[in-house]
């Protein structure tokens, strides 16, 4: 921003392209002047009360993620390949379990009994018995039909004697050639009718053959399908194995990566960090799983999704769901009735994604002055760090409205001034701290005032001789006051 119009009433105060300090004692001016730079999309505009609700790591991860968003998407588009490796082994294992189950179920027998060449003549020969009853139902038919065609031929015969159209002398010897034909088609159809057995003994055993033979070609089938499948999972394996290398390498590129752009941010910040990568830190997608398996559960147990991801991993967890005595160890007391909810709510699927769940990096923040982890710090250094980061890694114009209540002025004068000394960027502090005018010096300071019953601004450099007779005034409270403080110090 090259000009800020607070009242229309007010000519435009003009802005410098480095640090500029707003004070005075007219506090609404302030106020408004805050207002209107927070309007404007181009500047990053933080309160006190903004800067406490903020976490400097999570601020500083995000920001390096999207630094390095191009690198992550390779790393993404790996651990995607591998997420989609792993359904589809574990939907051949599924198959490969339920293929073993059923060749277990398969009964028993002896296939060394098998004779298939026998089994296969005997086969022939009960089909030709079964044609041959196929010929003797249709030549029974037969039979019946002439006999009875013959009936009806021998009771006409007997009408004509009876009617006197010819004698039984003459129709004797007809009669004798009929009934001896009768005799002869009814031995032979009693012939026929004798039924051709086989023995019982050999029945059963052409059962049991059978029942052998059909052992024998549903093993053969499942072990064909099952020698199939073992190659599909092979080669399934071995994708993976290839998959994971090379998400390793580009894991092993992306941490280079980061390392550098590290190094580049702690410099800004003048090595006030020390840093640690955790890997396999950055357990957003676990946490985000957890909350969906655990969208039906109470608020109590909801509230320790948190704390269990940031210490139970994965792989771990899935280790405690199975093996009970695990869970009885006393740091996961606290956990054991989320364990419990979760052993009837996890799937086996499930369970396989969290066991191959892979998770991202994370940064870890320590402050040279002290040993303790950054969030572990009070509330003041954690602000401090967060200004640090804002000021160092924003390009854009940073405006921070009265930073003096997020930290005490001996974190300002020690570590945030020399930051703001650094920065090449648009930065403007609104504040009531005479350090960020004597230490800082800045090049352009605003002076919000009230005279005549109207808003009025100064503006001008740190060492304008007019700038400092209002500075001493509304900062220090007079020259008398800031004599007796210098007294009171002995400095």
């Amino acid at each position: 921003m090259e000009y800020l119009v607070v009242d229309q009433e007010q000519k435009a105060v003009k802005l410098l392209p480095e640090v500029n300090v707003f004070c005075g004692p007219y506090f609404l001016g302030l106020k408004r002047a805050y207002e209107k730079i927070k309007e404007q999309q181009e500047v990053v505009a933080l309160s006190y009360g903004e800067i406490y609700e903020i976490n400097p790591e999570a601020y500083l991860n995000r920001y390096l993620k999207q630094k390095l968003s191009s690198k992550k998407v390779e790393v993404a588009e790996s651990c995607r390949q591998m997420l989609e490796l792993n359904e589809q082994i574990f939907t051949k294992k599924e198959e490969f379990l339920e293929l073993k189950q059923n060749l277990l179920k398969l009964p028993q027998g002896d296939l060394s009994k098998l004779d298939p060449e026998k089994l296969n003549l005997l086969r022939q020969l009960l089909k030709e018995q079964e044609r041959r009853e196929i010929i003797k139902k249709r030549t029974q038919k037969e039979f019946e039909h002439f006999f009875r065609q013959l009936e009806k031929f021998l009771s006409t015969l007997r009408e004509l004697v009876k009617e006197g159209y010819i004698t039984e002398g003459e129709t004797f010897s007809l009669w004798e050639k009929i009934n001896s034909l009768k005799e002869e088609m009814d031995f032979f159809r009693k012939e026929t009718e004798q039924e051709e057995t086989i023995d019982e003994q050999l029945m059963e055993w052409v059962k049991e053959q059978e029942n052998l033979w059909e052992i024998f070609i549903l093993r053969e089938n499942l072990q064909k399908e099952f020698k199939l499948l073992s190659l599909e999972l092979k080669e399934l394996l071995k994708q993976k194995f290839l998959a994971k290398k090379n998400l390793k390498q580009k894991q092993k590129e992306f941490l280079k990566l980061l390392l550098k752009e590290l190094d580049e941010i702690l410099q800004k910040t003048l090595n006030f960090f020390e840093c640690q990568v955790q890997l396999n830190g950055d357990t957003g997608e676990y946490r985000a799983f957890l909350e969906r398996v655990l969208k039906s559960a109470s608020l109590p147990l909801k509230k320790k999704i948190g704390p269990l991801c940031e210490t139970v991993p994965p792989r771990k967890l899935i280790r405690l769901l199975n093996h009970p005595r695990l869970e009885k160890q006393p740091e996961y007391q606290v956990y054991s009735d989320l364990f419990y909810w979760l052993k009837g709510k996890l799937s086996s699927w499930e369970k396989f994604f969290l066991k191959n769940l892979i998770l991202g990096e994370r940064v870890i923040l320590k402050t040279r002055t002290s040993s303790q982890k950054l969030e572990d710090e009070e509330p003041e250094m954690q602000n401090l760090a967060l200004v640090l980061f804002l000021l160092a890694l924003e390009k854009k114009p940073v405006a921070l409205y009265y930073p003096e209540r997020a930290m005490d002025t001996a974190k300002i004068a020690c570590f945030l001034i020399p930051v703001l000394k650094t920065r090449r960027a648009q930065t403007i502090i609104i504040t009531q701290n005479p350090v960020f005018i004597s230490t800082l010096q800045p090049e352009n300071v605003v002076l919000f005032g009230y005279k005549d019953k109207k808003p009025i601004f100064l503006q001008g450099r740190a060492d304008n001789p007019e700038i400092k007779k209002w500075l001493l005034l509304f900062l220090e409270g007079g020259q008398e006051n800031f004599a007796r403080r210098q007294s009171y110090y002995q400095i």
